[in-house]
């Protein structure tokens, strides 16, 4: 209990860092594989809206951040992500490019904005596919600051959460290693 609070903390003082107030702490598929589960979700969650199918031109644009992010131009694949969330912040591949962002921090070794992107991520879209992955890999970049506490409380929260995905695995291969 006292770990998780430790944690809460830590990431609420690196919201405050990054400037980003809506960030409420507590605890590579492509367009034509993206599916959504439509389950209801328990009171206390948070309330999702319906998610609009991606328009053409809303295809494109996620097209075009996502062959920038592959080709290693993590900020002008950073910025088509985020004018995506701007002009479609509900359709199917929101959830996506929120957790993209937080790829592309990542990538760029900017673990502080990669772990609110991925927060987000986790926070804003929580039965999104994305979900597990963002957890695990804001776990990482905890990792990658040295704060080897609060990485290795999301890489269980991982295991427990998600315990037969594949993030999972990774994460249990991560603890492994982690002292």
């Amino acid at each position: 209990r006292k770990s998780v609070e430790d944690l809460d903390r830590r990431m609420a003082l690196m919201a405050s860092y990054l400037g980003l107030q809506e960030l409420a702490v507590s605890t590579t598929t492509t367009v034509a594989t993206k599916q959504k589960t439509g389950t209801a979700m328990p009171a206390a969650a948070t309330v999702q809206t319906a998610k609009k199918q991606p328009t053409s031109e809303a295809e494109e644009l996620y097209g075009k951040a996502f062959q920038l992010f592959r080709g290693g131009q993590f900020e002008a694949a950073r910025t088509e992500f985020s004018n995506y969330l701007k002009r479609y912040p509900d359709t199917e591949l929101a959830d996506n490019s929120q957790f993209w962002l937080g790829e592309c921090y990542y990538s760029e070794k900017k673990y502080r904005e990669a772990i609110a992107a991925y927060e987000k991520t986790i926070k804003k879209y929580p039965k999104s596919d994305k979900a597990s992955s963002a957890m695990l890999k804001q776990g990482m970049a905890f990792l990658q600051l040295g704060d080897n506490t609060a990485g290795k409380i999301l890489l269980k929260k991982v295991v427990k959460t998600y315990p037969n995905s594949n993030q999972a695995k990774i994460a249990k291969s991560k603890l492994a290693r982690v002292k």
